[in-house]
This record gives structure tokens, C-alpha cells and sequence, in this order.
């Protein structure tokens, strides 16, 4: 099954970008924690990862209109992540434009969407464009097993 790691970055450190990130693919992978040297590890067994994290967003810089200077690229290549993916699995316990613009994109693509959210009151559209919510990752990790379980094979487009 091929997830897509989708949660806020704008303003974060790697670590906390990465954090939440490397926790998901631990778990699914029936491991406590990465090792260092697995922090950006696309595949774990029966789970490949598409984490926008691989790429080295520190660079992106605005240029003097205010436009950032890779935008095209940044958001074509999570574009093709999100199509090849069967879950899009988003952290969104802050609002975030591109969370929001990404969980959008897989909703009207197909795509199972799995809400990880600590907040009672989500947002209406949040929670319209998602085939499930949960509170930890625990449980969206338990409901991806599940998946797992019925769909061995990926999600079927």
C-alpha cells in the first residue's frame, strides 16, 4: 500500500516536519523508532511512503515578486506523490494551505483520506473531504492495517 505523508512544513524545523512522519513509518513497519539512517526511508514492508519531506524544501526561497522560486516544482512533484499513492494520511492539528490544497487533491482524485487531528472542532471541510478521522496516530495507524488487510494489493483505482 502506498501512503502519502501529507502535514504542515511551512515554518517547521526537519525534525519537526519529519517527527510525526518517522513515527507513522516505525509503526507500520512493526518497529519502536527509525534509526538515524532511516529517516527518509520510502519503503517498509507491505507500505511505501511518499514523504514530501525527501525533498529539500529549505531552499525555497521567494524571489522578488513574492512568488516562490520553485513552486512549480514543489507542487507538481507532490501532485505525481499524491497520484501514486493509495492513502493520503494528513496530520492536521493546525490549518496548513498545502495539508488542505493536498488533502483536496486526493479526496477529488480517489484517494482513501485519513485525517490524524487533535481538534474537536475541525473544520466542516476537513472533515467532508476525508474517508476517515482520527485522533492519534495509534489509530490511523490501526485503521491503515485494516486497510492493508482488505486491500493487499493497493487501493483499487
Amino acid at each position: 500500500m502506498k501512503i502519502y505523508l501529507s502535514g504542515g512544513m511551512a515554518g517547521l524545523t526537519f525534525e519537526e516536519m519529519s517527527k510525526w512522519r518517522n513515527e507513522v513509518k516505525a509503526k507500520l513497519s512493526g518497529k519502536e523508532t527509525l534509526g538515524s539512517d532511516e529517516q527518509v526511508i520510502d519503503h517498509m514492508g507491505d507500505f511505501s511512503f511518499y514523504d514530501p519531506v525527501r525533498r529539500n524544501y529549505s531552499q525555497v526561497a521567494y524571489d522578488n515578486s513574492g512568488i516562490y522560486k520553485r513552486m512549480s516544482e514543489i507542487v507538481n512533484l507532490d501532485y505525481l506523490d499524491i497520484a501514486g499513492s493509495d492513502v493520503l494520511l494528513a496530520l492536521a492539528n493546525k490549518p496548513s494551505w498545502g495539508t488542505a490544497m493536498e488533502i483536496h487533491q486526493a479526496f477529488m482524485s480517489g484517494k482513501i483520506v485519513v485525517i490524524i487531528s487533535e481538534d474537536p472542532k475541525l473544520s466542516p471541510w476537513v472533515i467532508y473531504h476525508s474517508h476517515k478521522v482520527v485522533a492519534s496516530i495509534d489509530e490511523a495507524v490501526a485503521f491503515i492495517w485494516e486497510l492493508q488487510k482488505e486491500f493487499p494489493n493497493g487501493y483499487p483505482k
